[in-house]
């Protein structure tokens, strides 16, 4: 803002504010605007934390400008705002997840000076040093496929936009983790001797974390001895055991799968 000149032999036809950045230091202002009918000028696009110089010229003629002294301000500095809020998980397989997610608008005037173009999907491998595989947002959903089963991976959006131009720093939003799931079923849990005595022993276990389908049944194998044919129960009792012998068993869990009718056997 500024006053009109005084004794001016001929009236203001309008005003020309030239302002460039002050440690650019040109020869001549590289930025002109020209304002007709106000004493004030808002300037667009500037860089945030930025010292400016700027001269005012009043126009009384054609090619006919009053004489005038630069002055300089300082921009302030650019907030930080959140850009999107945390992705959601719709659904995931052991190879793929499907999410959806909540970005500002890009029509919105805060925006539209940042001149935002698009956002980015990063992700990597949870606690992982390698570097994230960005892939542009085409709509308010996206499927990352191609997954390590069973790995937990950071999920994450990013803006694309200039950040010198902007009085906004957005940053990424918050870090989503999840897991795919296995490409069978886990182990089963929690494996104990419930009972024992010279000839038997009961063997009790709890269901698998990621079952990835339905158990469809258990087998006990004991080794140098036989296997013992499957069950859904959650314990066996072993008879006919040889005193003081020492035995290793495991314990497995078969799942038919629905989504490919297969069935998958655990470790």
């Amino acid at each position: 803002m500024w006053k009109t000149p005084l004794n001016l032999s001929r009236p203001v036809m309008s005003y020309r504010v030239s302002y460039y950045n002050a440690s650019s230091n040109p020869s001549k202002p590289i930025n002109y605007e020209y304002v007709s009918g106000s004493n004030s000028v808002t300037l667009f696009y500037l860089r945030p934390s930025t010292n400016y110089k700027i001269e005012i010229k009043a126009v009384v003629g054609k090619n006919l400008f009053t004489s005038s002294v630069y002055h300089s301000f300082t921009t302030s500095p650019a907030t930080t705002s959140q850009s999107c809020k945390t992705p959601t998980v719709e659904e995931k397989t052991s190879s793929s997840i499907h999410l959806s997610f909540s970005c500002p608008s890009g029509d919105t005037p805060q925006l539209r000076d940042c001149h935002i173009k698009r956002y980015f999907i990063k992700y990597r491998p949870y606690n992982s040093s390698s570097r994230f595989i960005r892939r542009q947002l085409l709509s308010s959903m996206s499927r990352l496929d191609n997954l390590i089963p069973f790995t937990s991976y950071e999920i994450l959006l990013t803006p694309d936009y200039d950040p010198l131009y902007c009085n906004i720093i957005f940053a990424p939003s918050p870090s989503l983790v999840v897991k795919t799931d296995p490409v069978g079923p886990t182990a089963p849990r929690n494996i104990r001797e419930k009972t024992r005595n010279a000839r038997d022993v009961v063997i009790e276990w709890d269901v698998p974390k990621y079952v990835n389908g339905t158990v469809e049944r258990y087998r006990v194998y004991l080794f140098n001895s036989k296997t013992y044919l499957p069950f859904t129960s959650t314990s066996i009792r072993i008879r006919e055991l040889k005193p003081f012998t020492r035995y290793t068993y495991i314990v497995q869990a078969l799942v038919e799968h629905e989504r490919d009718n297969g069935r998958k056997l655990s470790p």
